[in-house]
């Protein structure tokens, strides 16, 4: 039996897009053929998305604008929950299927409707800015333009007067007690925050993990991981969205 060749481009799987892209040779050399996996294939979420939604993970690796959000997925394979900006036909079809998955639970974005003037300003390369008012620039403030980032609006945004939107770098903080912290405030001196310093907990934009004998409180949830978006979230007082900026900036 004739025996293909599988390469492994590491590269795109690390560094750009978080999901492992598969290039198979056929034996004669002149056929190929892309398949897309994810990262933890052997969760109960991971395994339903490499059954079930293979032909929309290959979909998504091969479209440029999709595979900006494979990091996101693979957030799903690894803790069950993720948020996705599904703005890409390719993305929306892909959470469509992870969401068919018992064990996943993919969520899109909130996308922002029309309202008042927004004017945006970037603080590169961690932030940029966004509030409503009379005048509107075509700066653009989304998850394309701020690495790792998180983006939160106001629940009014951008239809009442006065209101924000922001998107921000998640950094993580390790502190000498032994536990450590993500959000988009912290001064970025860890790597990563997860169950390995402890048990971690999310609330209000913030997640944290560290030796605790009681878990978390009632007023935190449970998580496996910091360092994902999905578990740091917005404050209370605001929505995630993909995007802070003008509709076409």
């Amino acid at each position: 039996m004739a025996s293909s060749v599988r390469l492994l481009i590491a590269a795109i799987a690390v560094a750009q897009v978080g999901c492992i892209l598969l290039v198979d040779s056929s034996p004669t050399g002149d056929q190929f053929s892309t398949t897309c996996g994810v990262a933890d294939e052997a969760s109960a979420c991971g395994a339903c998305m490499t059954q079930s939604c293979a032909s929309q993970l290959t979909a998504c690796c091969a479209d440029t604008d999709c595979r900006k959000v494979l990091s996101a997925i693979d957030t799903c394979a690894d803790a069950g929950t993720c948020i996705v900006d599904t703005t890409n036909a390719a993305a929306a079809a892909l959470v469509k299927c992870v969401d068919g998955c018992s064990a996943c639970n993919a969520e899109a974005a909130t996308p922002l409707d029309g309202g008042l003037p927004i004017a945006c300003y970037l603080n590169a390369p961690y932030s940029c800015n966004c509030s409503t008012g009379s005048s509107q620039n075509a700066t653009r403030c989304d998850l394309t333009t701020v690495p790792n980032a998180i983006c939160c609006a106001d629940i009014g945004y951008p239809s009442d007067p006065n209101s924000y939107c922001s998107c921000q770098t998640i950094k993580c903080e390790s502190y000498n007690t032994g536990d450590c912290t993500c959000s988009p405030y912290s001064n970025g001196n860890a790597t990563q925050c997860n169950s390995a310093w402890g048990t971690c907990c999310a609330n209000d934009g913030f997640c944290s993990c560290g030796s605790s004998s009681t878990g978390c409180s009632s007023l935190t949830t449970p998580v496996n991981d910091c360092n994902l978006r999905a578990s740091v979230g917005c404050s209370s007082s605001q929505r995630m969205v993909n995007n802070c900026s003008p509709t076409g900036s």
